[in-house]
């Protein structure tokens, strides 16, 4: 029986999930660059929202093609980047991830007051 996760719940197992098994930042990580910028983006459009920062110097590549993906995401809201990234890791990376995350643990029910 599938469990359901809400979002943002499912959004952070994911990022998690890819922390730990797939961390974009980590040269073994078979991912394209391409793949590891939408990654990036998402994440950061997740997490921070619209791209508000003032742009790296071009002299510094690898931060300003960051920065350049995620600006490039422009008012897409926080839910629908959480969204898209989980999307990513089930096509990208591995398409039974929940699987192999333990979800949060439900919030128990509160117990009624005595009258």
């Amino acid at each position: 029986m599938a469990c359901f996760i809400p979002f943002p719940d499912k959004f952070h197992l994911a990022h998690e999930f890819m922390q730990k098994n797939c961390p974009i930042e980590d040269s073994e990580c078979t991912l394209s660059t391409e793949h590891r910028l939408a990654f990036y983006s998402l994440q950061q459009q997740a997490l921070h929202g619209e791209n508000v920062t003032t742009a790296p110097s071009r002299f510094y590549m690898t931060d300003r093609a960051k920065w350049d993906a995620w600006y490039s995401l422009g008012k897409m809201s926080q839910l629908e980047a959480m969204v898209f990234y989980v999307q990513l890791v089930e096509k990208e990376v591995d398409s039974n991830w929940i699987a192999k995350v333990k979800p949060p643990e439900p919030e128990p029910e509160p117990e009624p007051e005595p009258e």
